[in-house]
């Protein structure tokens, strides 16, 4: 990511979305691939897992 693009994800994402972010780039392997169960990311990060639902989404329209 340019720092552009960092700077718009700092000023348009809500704090769960940026949870699910950070989340799903600390399983991004090797070829870019990001292999996780939205359950899987509910249950670490302590969500519903229809609000991680939204945030995945959320984060799609960025």
């Amino acid at each position: 990511m340019n720092q552009d693009a960092l700077r718009i994800l700092a000023k348009e994402l809500t704090g769960e979305q940026f949870k699910v972010l950070m989340l799903m780039l600390a399983d991004l392997d090797y070829e870019n691939f990001i292999q996780i169960a939205q359950a899987d990311i509910a249950e670490t990060l302590g969500m519903q897992k229809t609000n991680v639902s939204r945030a995945v989404r959320a984060l799609l329209d960025v």
